[in-house]
């Protein structure tokens, strides 16, 4: 009767799926962080060529608290990617990893407002939308955990739906 019973186990092909998925999102985030620092640097240098002097101390003057909350976000991130290296727990590393996505995805939409607001507005509900699914996934999972860890046990009224 056991094998009726359907129960979510991770495979060993878990881990290595998650970390090559976990491994391209982070070049994600680096590419767009430097793309988007690139592409402040050549507006700046426009911004020279039109004889704007000390354009880009303007710059990062008048945007100096989203500059500040963009290298907070980053540390946040770096301390998380590093952190989820190290970590021995699958599911915590999984957490660990789509919280650290979350928080460089954030960072890169800081930088990006310094350049469009509107384009940085626009695109906040996919990033909320993506924080809310990660979440109900990663908590999904570890709700489940406990029902997981009882390999080999089958209670009688415990039935998962796949």
């Amino acid at each position: 009767m056991s094998a009726n019973h359907t129960t979510l186990h991770s495979s060993g092909d878990e881990e290595p799926n998650h970390e090559l998925y976990s491994s391209a999102v982070h070049k994600l985030v680096v590419l767009m962080n430097a793309g988007v620092f690139g592409f402040l640097q050549l507006s700046d240098l426009s911004a020279i060529g039109t004889k704007a002097a000390g354009s880009t101390s303007v710059m990062f003057e008048t945007h100096r608290a989203t500059f500040l909350c963009y290298w907070v976000l980053i540390l946040i991130y770096a301390f998380l990617r590093i952190y989820e290296i190290k970590l021995r727990i699958i599911w915590f590393r999984m957490l660990v990893g789509h919280i650290s996505h979350l928080f460089g995805a954030l960072a890169a939409l800081l930088l990006i407002s310094v350049v469009s607001f509107i384009f940085s507005f626009i695109v906040v509900p996919l990033w909320l939308a993506w924080l809310f699914a990660v979440l109900y996934i990663a908590f999904r999972e570890v709700i489940n955990l406990p029902a997981n860890s009882l390999a080999g046990v089958d209670p009688p009224n415990q039935l998962m739906s796949v």
